[in-house]
């Protein structure tokens, strides 16, 4: 009777203590985009902050872009007459450049990529998606000058890359081309005659990278012989699954 009682007593403590214990909650990705849109949020409250001072080559003359309560503005600055001018009026610019690119741009979403300033000051170039555009100030005016592929941005540092193979890397003078076959260095003249075999000590585990370079007398070729790494995995663990009570162990990304 005394250890039933016991029992009973112990069982009902723990229970009372179980009630207690505050559950933990479980965050969805809801909460973490939520999360992440404060900082858009404070972003764009933030008024007359000089965003990149971009030199003009060869000139003592910088460029920026603030965003205002109005929008966004973009000015040069002349450091040695210590003056400074709006480049273009930007509600106009992004009217010209909606009806170029055939849709709406509004004011504070122009973001324009590899932007440069003419030393003579009078043409404003920039990327917009493939398409490449100048602005020119003489006549206020927009238009478009060709196409450019959008540069590949940076991947993550631990990302490995495949150097152990790529297409052949052409000579200065155009009369040879450096390749790698069985992690060796190899070079061949234009017509893919007369092979010569420039390394031999090249393996699986020790081998010449696909990323060649000749001097500009095209008379010298420099690489470089890599050792191959293992990858090494970082295991992340999610304690608070939403679709299940046992936690899981995933590979959620990989580093060196």
């Amino acid at each position: 009777m005394n250890k039933s009682y016991r029992f009973l007593s112990v069982l009902v403590s723990v229970t009372f203590f179980s009630c207690l214990a505050p559950s933990q909650k479980v965050f969805t990705a809801s909460d973490y985009n939520k999360a992440d849109s404060i900082v858009d949020l404070f972003n764009k409250k933030v008024f007359h902050s000089v965003q990149k001072v971009n030199w003009v080559e060869g000139k003592p003359i910088f460029w920026y872009s603030t965003l205002t309560a109005q929008g966004k503005e973009f000015w040069t600055v002349n450091a040695e007459k210590l003056s400074k001018e709006k480049i273009f009026e930007t509600d106009k610019l992004v009217r010209q450049l909606s009806e170029l690119i055939k849709k709406p741009v509004k004011n504070e979403e122009f973001s324009p990529v590899d932007a440069k300033l003419s030393p003579d000051g009078k043409l404003f170039s920039f990327q917009m998606d493939t398409l490449l555009f100048e602005w020119i100030r003489t006549k206020n005016e927009l238009k478009k000058t060709g196409t450019k592929p959008l540069n590949k941005p940076e991947g993550y540092w631990g990302n490995r890359s495949e150097d152990h193979t790529g297409p052949p890397v052409k000579s200065p003078d155009g009369k040879w081309f450096a390749f790698i076959r069985d992690n060796n260095v190899f070079v061949k003249d234009s017509l893919g005659k007369n092979q010569i075999q420039l390394s031999f000590d090249g393996s699986v585990g020790e081998y010449y990278s696909a990323e060649l370079f000749w001097s500009p007398d095209s008379k010298k070729l420099a690489g470089t012989k890599v050792r191959a790494e293992i990858p090494h995995y970082i295991y992340f663990v999610e304690s608070s699954p939403s679709d299940q009570i046992q936690t899981p162990e995933k590979v959620l990304s990989k580093g060196r």
